[in-house]
């Protein structure tokens, strides 16, 4: 093998290396969102209540701030029996929409109750 070809070969795998590489760290500067659900029940007085609620998790992971605008359930169904947006704002006390949710960081809404 020929000392140019040689140089080539190496030159072409360190070029697919870096810009592998700069792929990845674009892909991984951006806000990194993740949302969960959960349910629980206050506790009052030492006792657990018969009232549950819900409450909608965000956690961004990325290196990048996020813009939560609105939130929602869907059911499998395709039921949407919790949909929040800007004209709903007395719902989501006390965080309004829209909200920054900065990078490294997380946000909770506020309970979201069963209706008896």
């Amino acid at each position: 093998m020929s000392a140019p070809l040689v140089v080539s070969i190496i030159a072409l795998v360190l070029s697919l290396a870096s810009i592998s590489w700069q792929a990845w760290s674009w892909w991984w500067s951006g806000p990194i969102v993740k949302v969960t659900g959960a349910s629980d029940s206050p506790i009052y007085e030492g006792q657990q209540s018969d009232l549950g609620y819900h409450y909608i998790q965000v956690v961004n992971t990325g290196r990048a701030a996020a813009t939560i605008e609105a939130f929602g359930v869907t059911l499998p169904s395709g039921l949407k029996p919790i949909r929040y947006r800007q004209d709903d704002l007395d719902a989501v006390e006390p965080c309004a929409l829209p909200y920054r949710l900065e990078s490294h960081s997380s946000a909770r809404s506020a309970p979201l109750y069963e209706r008896p």
